[in-house]
């Protein structure tokens, strides 16, 4: 089966804690990786030249960049035009990636809530210490990255929640609740995640 990264994509992959082994997606495979300090010009110049974009990072419901700065996002409401001009297919994972994504438009696989780090953990849904998140981590990211490659992007949400059981339970229900694919910004085939899965 032809993969959606198989084919040259562009990729923004900003430094974070949270998406560190995201690697995993796209290491063997061709793509042009955008600079974070690219100017906006270079940004929609290299975004024209592909069908597919990859994004993963620090970002919010205005967008994605360094540290969330909203100064300083590399996606945002303005140029969120250009990502889907040419109707491009998108795989978006970064905080408020979903909710940007139905603002936006755009269609592919969206993941808007993510959290590795014990600070986080314990704010959202339980204490682990951070050797035991990273473990976490690195499977949610080798899963992720194993459907991707396998699988249509609308089958991924279903697929991922059933592959995340053997997560504990509230480190699943904040890390898988906002996967969703999109068609135009509407999802398609949602996945609602159970209350008592």
């Amino acid at each position: 089966m032809n993969n959606i990264l198989d084919d040259p994509f562009l990729l923004f992959h900003m430094p974070s804690k949270n998406f560190e082994d995201l690697d995993l997606i796209y290491w063997d495979k061709t793509y042009e990786k955008v600079d974070p300090m690219a100017s906006s010009y270079k940004v929609i110049d290299a975004v024209k030249k592909y069908k597919t974009i990859l994004l993963i990072g620090e970002g919010s419901s205005s967008g994605m960049g360094l540290k969330a700065d909203e100064n300083r996002l590399i996606l945002n409401r303005v140029n969120s035009y250009y990502f889907r001009q040419f109707r491009q297919t998108i795989i978006g994972i970064f905080e408020g990636a979903t909710d940007f994504a139905r603002f936006a438009g755009f269609t592919g696989l969206f993941l808007g809530s993510v959290v590795f780090d014990t600070e986080g953990a314990l704010k959202n849904y339980s204490s682990m210490s951070q050797k035991e998140l990273d473990e976490h981590r690195y499977e949610w990211c080798l899963d992720l990255s194993n459907l991707i490659r396998n699988y249509p992007l609308k089958e991924i949400p279903g697929r991922m929640i059933e592959i995340g059981k053997k997560h504990p339970e509230g480190l699943r229900r904040y890390n898988y609740s906002s996967l969703s694919y999109l068609e135009y910004g509407h999802e398609l085939n949602p996945y609602t995640y159970p209350v008592n899965p």
